[in-house]
């Protein structure tokens, strides 16, 4: 299932800067229900897409051919996924509208408008996950003894290798 599913995914990147760093949205174009979605944007990114101002939105809403889940459900509506506060939001006139406990509602991004519909939860759709990225800052205090010139780039990108080395972190960008 795991093959079929990759096959099926459509790596669409645009990077994004989200409140909690920098992120990339992923459409994935194999219909699950929306706890599935959620459980397979959880296990390869880091959860369903949030789309936490207008401009966020719109670069998800780019991203579609159909619609699509994105991280909110209903439970007032009040939080994301992630477990994040949902302060934006897109609803299309008269939504959300599903009423009553019999329906899990859970909502779903419409292609050329990017407003937000309820749709019941088991249904399927495509999804849009979020990869969101986080930066460590690191401060270093070097002492060289040395007579070599400090401004030589060369002399510059052999120290940044050692220290990338000796903590870990590879030189390329997530």
């Amino acid at each position: 299932m795991s093959a079929h599913i990759a096959s099926l995914e459509s790596f669409l990147l645009l990077p994004a800067l989200a409140d909690n760093g920098p992120s990339q949205y992923i459409l994935v174009k194999a219909p699950m229900s929306w706890r599935e979605a959620r459980a397979f944007c959880r296990s390869r990114y880091t959860d369903l897409a949030s789309a936490r101002s207008r401009s966020e939105n719109t670069q998800i809403s780019s991203l579609l051919s159909n619609t699509a889940w994105i991280g909110l459900r209903r439970a007032t509506w009040a939080y994301w996924s992630d477990r994040t506060p949902s302060s934006f939001s897109n609803w299309n006139q008269d939504q959300p509208n599903i009423r009553g406990a019999a329906v899990d509602s859970c909502a779903a991004v419409d292609t050329g408008t990017g407003l937000w519909w309820d749709v019941d939860c088991h249904l399927e759709n495509t999804f849009v996950c979020q990869k969101v990225y986080s930066h460590q800052q690191q401060t270093f205090r070097l002492r060289l003894r040395t007579k070599a010139d400090l401004k030589d780039p060369a002399l510059q990108q052999q120290v940044l290798d050692q220290v990338q080395e000796t903590t870990g972190q590879g030189g390329g960008a997530p």
